[in-house]
Order: C-alpha cells, then structure tokens, then sequence
C-alpha cells in the first residue's frame, strides 16, 4: 500500500490485520554495506557519591527511585525488536541483498498496528515490524517481501515487469505499482514481491498476491534469473 500523498514508489506498504504488541526490546538495523557493526548500547552514565568530611554525620541514604511501570502496549517502533530473531530471519534470506543492495538498510522493530512491512524507496529503508506469535517462516516470507521491492525499484525496468506478467500469467492492463491507499497485494508489483517470498521463504510462509497464485517451479526458475 501507498501512504497518501506520496508517488507511487515512495512507500510501498504491506498490509495485514491490527495485533497488539507487547515485546519491549529495542530495534536492530541492518545496514546492506560489507563490514556492517552490531548495535551498541551505552550503559547510563552514573555519579559517585561524595566522601564524608570529617566531623559531619553521615548522610541519609537515598531513598530508591520510584517503580516504573512497563511499557504500554503500542511503544513506537523504533522501541523494540530482537537480535536473535532478526538474525535467524535473516539468515534464511539466501539471495544477497546486502551486496546487490547497496546503501539499503533493514531495520526489525516492534510490531505496527496494521503493517508487518514497509519499504521507503526514496529512503532506501525496509522496516518489518516483529508481533508476538509470529512465526520465523512468517518473517522470513515478509522479510523477502520487502526486500523485492527494493529489488524492483533499484534493478528492474519495463522489460522485466512485462516478462513478469506474462510469466505469472495477468494482462498489462493490471497497474505495477499501487495507487495511494491501495494493497499493494492486488497489484504487478506485491505479486512479483510475493513470489520472491515465496521463492525465499517456502510455502510455509504464506501466500498474499490477489492476481494469481503460488509460482510453480518453473515459474520460480524464470523469474530468479531475471535477479541481479
């Protein structure tokens, strides 16, 4: 799905039904460059106490902070998401997209209310947003999702889309790209991005596109060559 007001590659979106959220761990950023350096998190910085003077009583120790209370359902996501699920899902992606991507980022957050995935072309940013219950084939399938996406604005041109059309079988009177608002799962490109999940992920991970449906082997062998 397009955000309103954007064009029609600035921010393509990948619905799926609300969830609340819950898991409170920070988000981990994937940038595609070689050489790529986990998060690190500071520690808060802390003040020693004062030494006693001589000949004053010492003071009153301080009373222990307040309770806090748990972060509320619905944080931001730029809170939350776990390294090690990020990098099992990742690890699964076989195709690499960390050196045919270049200047891309993937970034795991917290759930999003209405989303799993978003890629931001003009930023060259894919978010996927971690609900709990989620499966790792389920990740791993939007993962790949989105990172079509990115391959399709950054390698393909009209020549590829059409191939792609023909190949999985739908007229060139389907529009590419979604309309602002629009799922983008009824349109060329969230079926090409579905069927590089696919492709990724294994039948376990689902299947979205409206247009048609899974891609046969032979289907998969085609459209993969067509990858840079």
């Amino acid at each position: 799905m397009l955000a309103a007001g954007c064009s029609s590659k600035a921010l393509i979106e990948q619905p799926y039904a609300a969830a609340p959220t819950s898991t409170t761990i920070k988000s981990i950023s994937y940038p595609s460059q070689l050489g790529d350096l986990a998060p690190v998190s500071s520690a808060p910085a802390t003040t020693a106490a004062p030494a006693p003077v001589p000949g004053q009583a010492a003071p009153a120790p301080e009373p222990p902070p307040p309770a806090t209370t748990p972060e509320p359902q619905g944080a931001p996501p730029e809170a939350l998401a776990s390294v090690s699920v990020a990098d099992e899902v990742l690890a699964r992606i076989s195709y690499p997209w960390r050196y045919k991507l270049p200047g891309w980022h993937l970034q795991f957050s917290n759930g999003r209310r209405g989303y799993q995935g978003l890629t931001f072309t003009y930023d060259k940013r894919i978010e996927i947003y971690v609900r709990p219950g989620m499966s790792i084939d389920e990740l791993v399938h939007v993962t790949a999702h989105e990172i079509a996406h990115a391959i399709d604005v950054e390698h393909f041109n009209d020549a590829h889309r059409s191939l792609i059309r023909n190949v999985r079988g739908y007229s060139a009177s389907v529009a590419w790209w979604p309309g602002n608002g629009a799922n983008d799962m009824a349109s060329g490109a969230g079926d090409w991005a579905e069927t590089f999940a696919y492709w990724q992920a294994g039948p376990q991970g689902g299947w979205s596109s409206q247009l048609s449906g899974p891609p046969s082997p032979g289907e998969l062998a085609t459209l993969s060559a067509l990858l840079p």
